[in-house]
This record gives structure tokens, sequence and C-alpha cells, in this order.
């Protein structure tokens, strides 16, 4: 699953340039960096997880799933702290929605495709 990540990477990369780049003060172009957490921490995954799995009594699984689950909550947590600068309510419900929803069920997959 590294080379998805790497295109999963890639792809919210240039997005952001290409917002960052129309010249709109928005902010959207930074808000979406959050999501380069999941994959980015998966990627990490591979050199970080086996020197963790030895060092804690667990089972490689069981420390990938952890590891997993950690990128997701320091995701949701950024996630949460930028949308304070978010004004209305409904963009504010919906950036919280869609980013979160995207964290979580790429979460799951990269799970499910490492662990069994």
């Amino acid at each position: 699953m590294v080379f998805e990540c790497s295109a999963i990477i890639l792809i919210i990369l240039i997005l952001s340039v290409l917002i960052l780049r129309s010249g709109s003060r928005s902010g959207w172009g930074v808000a979406v960096l959050p999501l380069l957490l999941v994959p980015a921490g998966h990627i990490a995954g591979n050199w970080l997880v086996p020197p963790f799995s030895r060092l804690i009594p667990a089972d490689t699984p069981a420390t990938w799933i952890g590891f997993e689950l950690i990128t997701l909550a320091v995701t949701c947590l950024l996630l949460g702290l930028i949308s304070y600068k978010i004004k209305r309510r409904s963009a504010k419900l919906a950036y919280l929605v869609v980013c979160g929803g995207f964290s979580v069920i790429l979460t799951c997959v990269l799970i499910v495709r490492t662990v069994l």
C-alpha cells in the first residue's frame, strides 16, 4: 500500500498547491493538509512498527492497528483545530464530515489491507 499512499499524498499536495495558487485568501489550501497524515503515517509505519512491536508485548498486527489509529486521532485533532477558523457553521460541519470521513475510511482500508 506504499504506492497507493504515495499517490494519495501527491494528489493532496497538488490540490493544496492549486488552491493556494488560485489567489483566494480563504485558507482552504492549508485546510486540506491534515489529510496527508494518514497515508504518510502508513508509509512511516513500515519503518516504525517493527521496532515498536519488539518493544511492547503485542504482536505486529496489533501494533499496526494501534499506529494507524494514533495517526487517525492526530489527523482528527488537527481537523478540529483548523475548523475553528471556519466562520460559517454549515461550512465547518461539511469540512469536518468530508475530511474526517475520508480519513476514517482510508484508515479502515489501510488496516484491513495491512493486517489481513
